[in-house]
């Protein structure tokens, strides 16, 4: 059972639990033999600290999963990510998160969505140009991947965290 209140999304806190195991076992429970999970359509959502947690589960349990989509995530603590399997993605961010910034933090920009959606372009070997489309104050971006898969963003140009 977890009682620490957060996920352990850079997996190098010192006596913290291992999410990625604990998430692996849930996942079996509700996709095993006693269940009606389908385990081929088990996609990943989490805001702030869980959207951080969906892209470590992207990086680490991709085997599992058939999505990913976090939310205001931040990703500057991530473990290096070396997924089973590309997996179609999607990023959602407000434009004027404080706490979790969409441009990262730093002169090095760490966590910035650019770089994080840029690395899963290079994993889902991604092509072309982009596609935008916007609805009122969402912009969305859209890029074609290799085997149907896509990765995409929506940025929201007045929202907060």
């Amino acid at each position: 059972m977890r009682t620490t209140g957060f996920w352990n999304v850079s997996g190098s806190l010192p006596g913290k639990p291992d999410d990625v195991a604990y998430l692996r076992r849930v996942i079996g429970a509700l996709t095993g033999g006693r269940v009606c999970g389908d385990p081929r359509r088990v996609a990943m959502t989490g805001l702030s600290n869980g959207g951080g947690m969906t892209a470590r589960m992207a990086c680490e349990a991709a085997d599992l999963l058939s999505a990913a989509a976090p939310v205001a995530g931040g990703y500057s603590t991530l473990p290096a990510c070396n997924p089973a399997r590309p997996l179609p993605v999607l990023e959602v961010h407000g434009m004027r998160d404080s706490v979790v910034p969409y441009g990262g933090r730093g002169p090095q920009r760490a966590g910035a969505v650019d770089t994080f959606l840029a690395q899963w372009r290079s994993r889902n070997r991604c092509s072309g140009q982009s596609r935008l489309t916007r609805s009122g104050s969402v912009v969305e971006e859209r890029w074609q991947c290799a085997g149907g898969r896509v990765v995409a963003r929506a940025t929201i140009d007045d929202a907060e965290h």
